[in-house]
């Protein structure tokens, strides 16, 4: 009897020790996720600051960043992007123009047109943004978009002219939030639609154009058929549901 005894204390020793290490291991796990982030919504501070600071420098733009960020996101979300790489379209957007901070205030702020050797220096702002932040590891996933925000579907753009699918997805989803942040200034010849519905229409008509790729074969004579008849392009219908309505 004593024996068995002896075995039931050692198996309640042995629960009771389980247990109570399964629970400092719990709790110090949530210290660490707290703590963890805590750091995140502190780095995400800073890169607000960085881009308040920039808009207040360039007071062309003022919000320009803030609205191209949640433009960016809504795209980016639209087309399923989550977790970390969101994470990562979403610093890459606030600090999209950040370069600009190295451009002197004689060629930022000009009120009239800038000469070629001043188109030159702003021209730099993406490279310099590549200088200021490569050094940065959390947002060595971001500085696509710094990097190549003004590259352009058929290869004009700068700095490396890249053309199509060489410009990284997240730089051009950077630029369908541009669009849609201009499109939401209503220019003389646009229809009679609120802010909201002309940025939505700038926003898809960018992604249709550049972001979807080309339907597969077996589907795309009939489509492309069907799409000119309501006068789109031949690339799959862009989701609206996901956007700022």
């Amino acid at each position: 009897g004593q024996t068995v005894v002896q075995n039931y204390k050692g198996i309640a020793f042995v629960l009771l020790s389980g247990a109570l290490i399964y629970g400092l291991v719990r709790a110090h796990s949530a210290r660490v996720d707290a703590a963890a982030q805590r750091q995140q919504e502190a780095y995400d501070q800073t890169l607000l600051g960085w881009a308040a600071a920039l808009d207040l420098r360039d007071h062309s733009t003022a919000e320009h960043t803030l609205r191209v960020t949640s433009w960016t996101v809504a795209l980016a979300r639209s087309l399923g992007i989550d977790g970390d790489d969101l994470v990562a379209v979403r610093r890459g957007a606030l600090l999209h123009d950040i370069g600009k901070m190295g451009v002197p205030d004689a060629v930022l702020a000009k009120p009239g047109p800038l000469t070629d050797d001043e188109w030159a220096l702003m021209r730099r702002h993406p490279q310099l943004a590549v200088e200021f932040l490569g050094g940065i590891d959390y947002l060595r996933d971001s500085l696509d978009i710094p990097a190549h925000h003004h590259e352009r579907w058929d290869g004009t753009g700068y700095p490396a002219g890249l053309r199509g699918e060489e410009i990284p997805r997240a730089a051009r989803l950077c630029n369908g939030g541009k669009r849609a942040q201009i499109g939401a200034t209503p220019q003389p010849e646009d229809p009679p639609l609120g802010p909201q519905a002309r940025a939505q229409e700038a926003a898809h008509r960018h992604l249709e154009h550049q972001l979807r790729p080309a339907a597969p074969a077996a589907a795309e004579g009939p489509r492309r058929r069907a799409r000119a008849r309501r006068g789109l392009p031949a690339g799959d219908q862009v989701p609206r549901r996901a956007l700022p309505a």
